[in-house]
């Protein structure tokens, strides 16, 4: 209270708390959740260890083949079973425990990389190997990402279910900038077989932080009604919810013409930046600065409603981007595009993720999840067969700004086909 001569006496005005303590609170709400503490730890580690493996995969098969074809034929490899296995993984998260998938799939993904580890290490590894390997890789993601994704609602609950996927993005692209730096690094000092150990071993992160969680004691739910059926139901979810769909058709189109570009990169820095693995782990690294700095952004937001605004706009920047990198030749503007693919490759995903998650019921959450990581992953090993074998015929170059353009157009047909999407709010 304050008081001045001959005055009463008032309140003393209300304290506002720092900008910067309210930011941090909105940005990252869900770690006052100690699961899911546990989880982005063990995710960010895990996930280094990831992206190294990919920098360092992709550079030892253009090493081993001096292909663009052969680099598409591993992204088909590796994301195919995904097609195949993945609604099976959404009936699956919706009957038994979660954690139980999640924690089988990264034990087998740690044998995996072990094993090309040692194939590497002892100078036998062949172009079979890295496919044969990619697959049991793309398996075990088939059953890992929907789960995971349906996984957060355990973790945070409903209040913190946006902030806990979009800072979960910003883990996955901490992990894509720090993965490809320290690859550029490792290569050139203990070299790829070296990438892939520390992969295998970063494993064990996410293992640990999943068996330390503590959830209430949980029965596995129990239907009267088959597997088939259940799949089929969900199905009928999809296909009858509006919003839902439209984010089906965009997602999907994206992933086939578009995020493809990443399996072309190596062949784009050496023949178009006539630069070496370096380079290309530098052009990673900046597309995984543009990416983490996006995640924030979105994190920060808290429950922003307009999030087919958003998704929108994401939907639109990322093709325009990929157009602006495949018209450069110059490394410095070559990073700085591959750093606003980042952000808008983040301002796609994460919201496009938070928009499904937040317009479906609970009770279809894993099969409706499974479908969406189809339609995102699933594309992809297409989109990867018909990018490298374009970019063999018509140049790397060619194929990326025609992939771009093609998404372009379309997309933006679908969005003024679809205002109902673009003014979902959340």
């Amino acid at each position: 209270m304050s008081a001045g001569p001959n005055r009463p006496l008032v309140p003393d005005p209300p304290t506002r708390e720092p900008a910067a303590r309210l930011f941090a609170a909105r940005t990252f709400g869900a770690l006052k959740h100690r699961n899911y503490r546990l989880f982005i730890s063990g995710q960010v580690i895990s996930l280094s260890g990831t992206w190294m493996q990919r920098v360092a995969q992709a550079w030892l098969v253009y090493e081993l083949t001096k292909s663009a074809f052969a680099l598409g034929v591993i992204g088909f490899a590796t994301r195919a079973p995904v097609i195949v296995f993945s609604l099976f993984a959404g009936v699956l998260a919706d009957r038994v425990d979660k954690r139980r998938i999640l924690v089988t799939s990264q034990v087998v993904a740690m044998v995996q990389a072990a094993v090309l580890a040692v194939l590497t290490l002892t100078g036998t590894v062949e172009f079979w190997h890295v496919a044969l390997l990619g697959a049991l890789l793309g398996t075990t993601q088939a059953f890992d990402a929907p789960t995971r994704h349906s996984f957060f609602k355990e973790m945070v609950g409903s209040e913190d279910l946006m902030n806990a996927i979009a800072l979960n993005s910003t883990a996955f692209n901490t992990a894509r900038l720090a993965g490809p730096a320290i690859a550029g690094v490792l290569i050139y000092t203990i070299g790829l077989a070296g990438c892939f150990v520390v992969n295998a071993a970063s494993y064990l992160a996410v293992i640990i932080a999943y068996l330390l969680m503590r959830f209430e004691r949980r029965t596995e739910e129990q239907t009267g009604s088959g597997h088939w059926d259940e799949l089929k139901e969900g199905l009928r979810y999809v296909k009858d919810h509006k919003t839902v769909r439209t984010a089906v058709y965009l997602i999907s189109l994206a992933s086939f013409f578009t995020f493809s570009y990443a399996t072309l990169l190596p062949v784009f820095a050496s023949r178009v930046l006539e630069g070496n693995a370096k380079v290309y782990a530098g052009l990673m690294t900046a597309a995984g600065a543009g990416a983490l700095i996006g995640g924030l952004v979105v994190a920060s937001l808290g429950n922003y409603p307009r999030k087919g605004l958003l998704t929108s706009a994401g939907i639109v920047a990322f093709p325009a981007m990929l157009i602006g990198l495949s018209f450069t030749k110059a490394h410095a503007f070559a990073l700085a595009f591959c750093f606003l693919l980042g952000i808008a490759m983040i301002l796609l995903t994460a919201n496009m993720n938070t928009l499904v998650q937040t317009a479906i019921s609970d009770r279809f959450r894993g099969r409706v999840m499974s479908f969406y990581v189809l339609v995102f992953l699933g594309p992809l090993p297409f989109g990867n067969l018909l990018a490298g074998r374009l970019a063999e015929a018509l140049g790397v170059v060619t194929t990326l700004r025609m992939g771009a353009l093609i998404s372009l157009g379309i997309s933006l047909l679908l969005l003024c086909r679809s205002p109902r999407f673009v003014r979902y709010r959340a």
